[in-house]
């Protein structure tokens, strides 16, 4: 284990500084470089805070829905994507249910490292 602070409160920290007290100095030419680079810390600081827990939540999630073990979730992916393409999520297809429920679960884990506050609005 590492001694405080952690990556992620490191971004953190240095994402405050900036926010604070460089981006009001920042001309407008370049304000959406500076807010592009402090959306990009905290999707890192989220992404360390959580480690590889929502990876391992999603290849459970899409290993189940598969019905076939997961070792890699891009690939997996890429599996529920070939199912919906070749019409099981269509309507009144037995896994349409499963595999639409798959793929709100892997939208919502993934809002919620990278905006979580689309979360917080209700989504």
């Amino acid at each position: 284990m590492r001694e405080p602070p952690a990556g992620d409160e490191l971004l953190e920290c240095a994402a405050r500084a900036l926010r604070a007290r460089v981006l009001p100095h920042v001309p407008d030419a370049l304000r959406a470089d500076v807010l592009m680079a402090l959306r990009a810390m905290g999707i890192a600081a989220r992404q360390l805070r959580a480690d590889d827990a929502a990876l391992r939540a999603e290849c459970a999630a899409l290993g189940q829905v598969l019905q076939a073990p997961c070792a890699d979730v891009a690939e997996a992916n890429r599996a529920l994507a070939a199912a919906i393409r070749s019409g099981d999520a269509d309507p009144g297809q037995p896994r349409r249910a499963t595999l639409l429920h798959a793929v709100r679960g892997v939208v919502r884990r993934r809002l919620a490292e990278s905006n979580p506050k689309v979360l917080q609005d209700g989504a």
